[in-house]
């Protein structure tokens, strides 16, 4: 029970993301979850989100052994994208507005990606980038696949096991191809319930940014925004 563990849910540390930015009830539904859970959540804006888990991934980096100069972070979620250019020197990062259950859910999807896919370029061409900087993701849909690359599934996925896996982009491809051919049953069975509807939109929005940075593979994390909370949160103690 959560007496036997001493935990006191006032002093959680919760915050939540873009479908809050975006609900215009948000004040109602936090209210009620904190009057439920006694836990107080806080509305965080989309450079923040990018800085907690640019933190979270500069820790997991360290803790493979990855050694980088620079690299970019892609963070594919639900209701909006977050790309991060790192460097020694300076960080650059852009939240946009399209994620996998937004851009499933639109009429004009293909108009959509058509503007994402405008957006990514021009933030890309605005870093100014002088080195080959390594390609990280993290997220549900680089770490399905990675997963699904290692003979893992939803039921067995195992993040230490994902941690550190190289995804190339004609394994990518083969993979979506795999999974459009499986009946709805089979495909949760792979990427769980709930993800079905939006695997193959989270497969086309990684498609291109690895178009978009030219590059042929990404390594995968399942490090993100919540160990970047948890480690900004030991910081500040």
């Amino acid at each position: 029970s959560i007496e036997k563990l001493h935990f006191d849910p006032t002093k959680a540390v919760a915050v939540t993301t873009h479908a809050m930015r975006k609900a215009t009830n948000a004040n109602e539904v936090l209210q009620i979850l904190e009057e439920k859970t006694k836990v107080t959540f806080q509305i965080i804006d989309p450079t923040t989100e990018a800085t907690l888990t640019l933190l979270a991934m500069k820790e997991a980096l360290k803790r493979e052994k990855v050694q980088t100069k620079s690299f970019f972070l892609l963070d594919i979620g639900g209701g909006s994208t977050e790309l991060i250019y790192a460097t020694e020197k300076k960080q650059l990062l852009k939240s946009f507005p399209y994620g996998i259950v937004t851009l499933s859910q639109a009429n004009d999807k293909e108009q959509k990606f058509q503007k994402f896919a405008q957006e990514i370029k021009n933030f890309i061409d605005s870093c100014n980038i002088e080195d080959e900087p390594l390609f990280v993701s993290t997220a549900g849909t680089p770490t399905t696949l990675a997963a699904l690359s290692k003979g893992l599934n939803y039921q067995t996925y195992d993040k230490t096991i994902v941690n550190g896996t190289i995804l190339d982009k004609q394994q990518i491809l083969q993979r979506k191809q795999q999974l459009l051919s499986l009946s709805k049953e089979e495909l949760i069975l792979e990427v769980g319930s709930g993800r079905d509807d939006y695997i193959d939109t989270g497969i086309g929005i990684f498609l291109l940014f690895f178009d978009l940075l030219h590059k042929k593979s990404s390594i995968v994390f399942d490090d993100g925004l919540r160990e970047g909370v948890a480690l900004k949160a030991c910081m500040v103690k």
